[in-house]
């Protein structure tokens, strides 16, 4: 994509941080999946400022949402995410920081998929990875 003859500039990113595990989608969903959980996170799940959510999540599912929305920049945080992912193991030096390194399987009570969620995942915002519904429980 180019603006005014000139290359756009890709979103920057951190491939230290996980931004498919922040939009709860997997590493190979589709752009409009993407989307969807994207606008779901922020607006039916309440994450957004203005119903409530806190400033530094919004800024952080911003920064996923723009990174995995450009196709190229995509592409070069996957590359980055691999890279990273390689060194980890040569050197056997976990690539995340030790609060990323703690997660939990949550089961869905609505389909029975088994999701892994971070640690500390709020699980009233939480959803399904298969079916959407809220891993809150009924």
């Amino acid at each position: 994509m180019t603006v005014m003859g000139q290359p756009a500039a890709l979103p920057k990113f951190d491939p230290a941080v996980d931004y498919y595990a922040l939009l709860q989608v997997h590493p190979r969903a589709h752009a409009e999946v993407i989307k969807r959980a994207y606008r779901a996170i922020l607006g039916v799940l309440g994450a957004h400022p203005d119903l409530g959510g806190a400033h530094d999540h919004a800024v952080r599912l911003n920064e996923a949402y723009a990174v995995l929305s450009n196709p190229d920049s995509r592409r070069a945080y996957d590359a980055a995410r691999r890279r990273l992912t390689m060194c980890a193991r040569l050197t056997k030096r976990p690539h995340h920081n030790e609060h990323a390194a703690h997660h939990r399987v949550i089961r869905c009570p609505r389909c029975g998929a088994k999701n892994r969620l971070p640690a500390g995942t709020d699980l009233a915002f939480a959803v399904c990875g298969k079916c959407r519904s809220l891993l809150a429980g009924w």
